[in-house]
């Protein structure tokens, strides 16, 4: 979600900041369905960010009490969002996703931008 407010992350979780790393743990979710399965339709939050990406293709949720709305696509294996943060348009950005089983780790820029995790 570039555009957004970075927040300190874990020294852990700032280890390797590549998409496809050699850890074990993350693997790249490739597919809508598997996007959906995995993280559709619960929130993801990591300090003041919360947010939902709905399985209907919207997604909600504030980042420092500001409204955060968009909507999303699946797009050549990226996932693809258009956001605003209250009047601000955060504009269109495809993403690389991977998981670790409970974490979502995403790449802006598909793949290009610093990597974030949410959980």
């Amino acid at each position: 979600m570039t555009g957004i407010k970075e927040n300190t992350e874990d020294e852990k979780d700032r280890e390797d900041n590549t998409p496809g790393t050699r850890e074990s743990s993350w693997k790249r979710v490739t597919t809508r369905d598997m996007f959906c399965r995995l993280f559709a339709d619960r929130e993801l939050s990591q300090g003041s960010l919360r947010f939902t990406i709905h399985s209907d293709g919207m997604m909600t949720g504030t980042v420092d009490g500001l409204v955060l709305s968009g909507n999303w696509t699946w797009e050549d294996g990226y996932f693809c969002r258009r956001a605003h943060l209250a009047e601000e348009d955060l504009g269109t950005d495809c993403e690389i996703i991977e998981s670790d089983g409970h974490r979502m780790r995403y790449f802006p820029s598909k793949g290009e931008g610093k990597a974030r995790i949410v959980s």
